[in-house]
């Protein structure tokens, strides 16, 4: 199964759930903008994306790529967290802090609880 995902719009947070076994480097990339250029649409403060049930094989060099491209969205500030699966969590974190060196606020988790807090418990 490819790719699929959902964004949702729920006052300043942006909410995306990504599922999907064996998603390629191509897939993960639109996803990843589509989210960026909806919560820019939005006025989105706050990024949600729930991707404990996407599985992927993106190497190191692409995770790198995915970092670098989103980092255009940085000067807006947005606080985006990302809550991974186990199989995906040592790419995330990498991920993480690719986008925080160009100047990103990003963190990723395992849990939902635990994003959150840290989403919307720094204000």
């Amino acid at each position: 199964m490819s790719l699929q995902y959902s964004i949702h719009h729920d006052g300043q947070t942006l909410r995306s759930e990504a599922t999907g076994q064996h998603a390629s480097f191509q897939e993960v990339q639109e996803y990843l903008m589509a989210v960026a250029m909806s919560a820019m649409q939005h006025q989105s403060r706050f990024v949600l994306c729930d991707e404990t049930e996407l599985y992927h094989n993106i190497g190191i060099a692409e995770t790198y790529r995915l970092a670098e491209q989103l980092a255009q969205f940085a000067q807006y500030e947005i606080r985006v967290v990302l809550i991974c699966n186990e199989h995906t969590f040592e790419r995330a974190k990498f991920y993480e802090d690719a986008a925080v060196n160009r100047g990103m606020i990003l963190k990723v988790f395992l849990t939902k609880e635990d994003a959150e807090q840290w989403l919307f418990g720094e204000q």
